[in-house]
């Protein structure tokens, strides 16, 4: 199971995100999110060579 944090920031009528911000932190989000993923496997699959080894 993952564990999620949910940050809401309310911004003023002056202050507005634009779709080039949005579609950036997306993108940025998304690599760490592969990269922790792929972080993830090897320790999964170092764990299960060590316990074949055993």
């Amino acid at each position: 199971m993952t564990d999620y944090k949910l940050d809401i920031t309310q911004l003023s009528a002056k202050k507005y995100v634009s779709i080039a911000d949005l579609k950036k932190y997306f993108a940025d989000n998304q690599q760490a999110a592969q990269d922790a993923d792929s972080t993830q496997d090897k320790v999964q699959t170092a764990i299960a060579d060590e316990v074949k080894k055993n």
